[in-house]
């Protein structure tokens, strides 16, 4: 049955439909407190974030020792005294100049963070030290920062877990530490890379569309396929041989690895996630990947999106000047 399009349940006041497996954030709107309104009857969340930087320089150039919860502190005095007044006062200055019958229009402090960077909309990584009024301390009773990701790829279902682990180290080297780190930690990862079992470097993903992009037959991918319905029929293809073996089945997921050219499978092969690729199969993988290519796509080309973010380099580049440097 084809779920992508069904209609789960339906009022005069709303439809819910399932939506398939979409790799991105929804908001649960039965969560309070969670920044949600309707406008027009959509759905909205927004966030605004404000830069008080030369505010707190100013404060801690006068207090040098306070600590990091006092600086914290001030921020939040700050925004108390001066920045929430002012939205208040702006969205009832709006109420009024529409004329609307009641003023349902309303913005509380998220977080306070010491660094951030963003890559896009919705798109952004940040140290965190209040959320909310929440803070979180260490084991001597200490303040300490949590690091808040949304919609990097270390949230990406489809990431390979040994890259989102080795992605959300970075961003903290990126937001904690500077350019020198991050390539002294990227230089590391990748000698460490080939060391990984195949499951941590594999990329995720669901197999959908069976009957629309392989010939199930022959197990051949009909025009339009994905990398993941190759995956899938590079596996099935082989299973049938092996009838033991279950069969990767429309809306399975997968672990998925590419293969270097020529090979005897094809430029990406799959196995079901939650096992190892089939000894039966007599396929030595771990030679026949394309490491350079997934540590490109899987690590590479994210952090070096998010180090532009912040004009930095993820590696460091050689130049024609380095090579007379004594």
């Amino acid at each position: 049955m084809n779920t992508n399009n069904l209609i789960l349940n339906q009022s005069s006041d709303f439809i819910v439909e399932c939506i398939g497996e979409v790799d991105d954030y929804v908001y649960d709107i039965e969560v309070d407190d969670n920044h949600n309104f309707f406008g027009n009857d959509i759905l909205v969340h927004n966030s605004l974030y404000v830069d008080i930087d030369p505010l707190m320089q100013m404060y801690i150039s006068r207090n040098p020792d306070s600590s990091m919860e006092q600086r914290v502190n001030k921020a939040d005095e700050l925004h108390n005294k001066l920045i929430q007044p002012a939205i208040d006062n702006a969205y009832q200055d709006l109420h009024k100049y529409m004329n609307s019958l009641e003023h349902l229009m309303f913005m509380d402090r998220e977080i306070i963070a010491s660094s951030a960077f963003w890559t896009a909309k919705k798109k952004y990584a940040a140290v965190v030290w209040d959320s909310e009024g929440d803070r979180v301390y260490d084991d001597t009773g200490h303040l300490t920062y949590k690091l808040k990701v949304m919609g990097l790829e270390t949230q990406k279902s489809s990431t390979p877990p040994f890259a989102q682990k080795a992605l959300k180290k970075a961003i903290e080297i990126m937001l904690t530490k500077d350019e020198s780190d991050l390539q002294k930690y990227v230089k590391k990862v990748k000698e460490e890379y080939r060391s990984q079992p195949l499951d941590q470097i594999a990329q995720i993903s669901s197999v959908n569309g069976f009957d629309k992009y392989i010939d199930t037959n022959l197990w051949v991918t009909l025009k339009g396929a994905g990398q993941n319905h190759k995956a899938a029929a590079a596996y099935n293809k082989l299973q049938q041989y092996h009838k033991d073996l279950e069969p990767i089945k429309s809306g399975d997921k997968i672990y998925m690895l590419r293969l270097t050219i020529p090979n005897t499978v094809g430029e990406v092969f799959g196995w079901p996630t939650g096992t190892k690729p089939p000894k039966e199969f007599n396929l030595d993988l771990e030679n026949m990947m394309d490491l350079n290519t997934m540590i490109e796509k899987g690590f590479d080309a994210p952090l070096k999106l998010m180090a532009e973010a912040i004009g930095w380099q993820h590696e460091k580049k050689a130049s024609l000047s380095s090579l007379f440097e004594i």
